[in-house]
């Protein structure tokens, strides 16, 4: 089995220590267990892969600008052409059987794609960013989160 991960969330650091990095990273271990291929389209890593996921595909997306947050909202926007051209380009090798996408604020260009091929794809959705996101940080156009 062929799956794609992606994670388009600036503040997941899939290889990182933080605890949605840990969340991510026990995923692609139950992942491999059954065996499964993976490839990895990720914004942000923050080290080389840890123990038992050494052999995943990284696809490194585009990072987003720092600074203004319309412009950064827009960017993220703008990086689902990206990320569908990566998969594209991933999938030619071989096809995808699963699409598998942490939820991000701006991101559905996986979940498309998997529509589009009519391969079963999960969004794991597993906190309210668009309210975090109000909270804590700056939201500048919520209608397109």
């Amino acid at each position: 089995m062929r799956i794609a991960y992606v994670s388009a969330d600036t503040g997941v650091p899939i290889f990182g220590r933080k605890g949605c990095s840990i969340h991510a990273q026990e995923v692609l271990r139950a992942m491999k267990k059954c065996a499964a291929d993976i490839d990895l389209f990720a914004l942000r890593l923050d080290g080389p892969p840890p123990a038992g996921l050494e052999t995943v595909t990284v696809h490194d997306l585009p990072s987003l600008p720092k600074g203004d947050r319309a412009a950064r909202e827009q960017a993220a926007l703008a990086a689902n052409d990206e990320l569908r051209s990566a998969l594209e380009e991933a999938a030619r090798e071989a096809p995808f059987d699963l699409i598998y996408e942490r939820y991000s604020l701006w991101s559905f260009a996986a979940m498309e794609f998997a529509r589009h091929l009519g391969i079963p794809g999960f969004l794991d959705g597993n906190a309210p960013l668009i309210e975090e996101q109000a909270e804590y940080r700056e939201q500048v156009d919520r209608a397109t989160a």
